[in-house]
């Protein structure tokens, strides 16, 4: 698997100083199906020595490294994370990554 960055991401986690990026699955079940979505988090040395024991996958990133959580996640060849501002909020996309769907 090849990770990239875009530039305004690996400038976002420089000044952050925020090395790592977590990648979970958050899930809910209803009546009417289940939905799932991609869960992107940037994270610090100390939250990824914590959470390191139990990915599921560490892969290497740019800057630091990428800890996949959830199993039901499907992943191409080249998984491309990047930064979306909307309203002054900033999220991690990322483009390569997709959550089962049932």
């Amino acid at each position: 698997m090849r990770i990239t960055y875009d530039s305004a991401l690996r400038d976002y986690m420089a000044r952050k100083n925020l090395p790592h990026i977590v990648v979970d699955a958050c899930f809910a079940k209803t009546c009417g199906g289940a939905i799932a979505e991609l869960d992107v988090q940037l994270a610090d040395e100390a939250r990824a020595a914590k959470l390191r024991p139990r990915a599921r996958a560490v892969h290497a990133g740019e800057m630091g490294d990428v800890l996949v959580m959830a199993r039901e996640l499907e992943v191409d060849e080249q998984v491309v994370f990047r930064l979306k501002r909307f309203l002054g909020l900033a999220e991690v996309v990322a483009e390569g990554i997709r959550a089962y769907r049932f």
